[in-house]
């Protein structure tokens, strides 16, 4: 989300910093600068995240290889005050928790992470559709 965020404030800062200077086009221009400012700068950006969660999510997958499944755990937890940074993070890693806890068959932490879970990851719903149909609360 901060991303986000980020890159807005560089693309208005662009476009405003264009409209001012009165360069060719005026506001027009300053208008297409800022909002290529702010794709550009937010694609940048979630690149150089990706290139800092990457090395945690590969040490994440090792550790599940290695069957440290409750150190795996811990390593996704360690991520989530990060999640704020990159967009849709933090669904993805509740997801990956929450089927970990229910490869782990401890379902109340499974629930309660793929309540959390985005709507987006499917095997996660569907993991959590499979708790809910086993205790009876298909209402939910």
């Amino acid at each position: 989300m901060y991303s986000i965020l980020i890159s807005l404030a560089i693309g208005a800062l662009l476009g405003v910093g264009y409209t001012l200077l009165d360069w060719w086009q005026g506001w027009a221009m300053g208008l297409i600068v800022g909002v290529l400012g702010a794709v550009t700068s937010f694609i940048v950006l979630s690149r150089i995240l990706a290139k800092r969660f990457e090395p945690r999510f590969l040490q994440a997958q090792k550790q599940l290889q290695s069957g440290s499944t409750q150190l795996a755990v811990n390593t996704l937890e360690d991520l989530l005050p990060l999640a704020r940074w990159q967009v849709m993070l933090r669904g993805q890693i509740y997801a990956q928790l929450g089927i970990l806890a229910y490869g782990m068959e401890d379902e109340k932490r499974a629930v309660e992470y793929l309540e959390k879970a985005s709507y987006r990851a499917a095997d996660a719903q569907m993991a959590l559709a499979a708790i809910l149909f086993r205790r009876k609360e298909q209402e939910r």
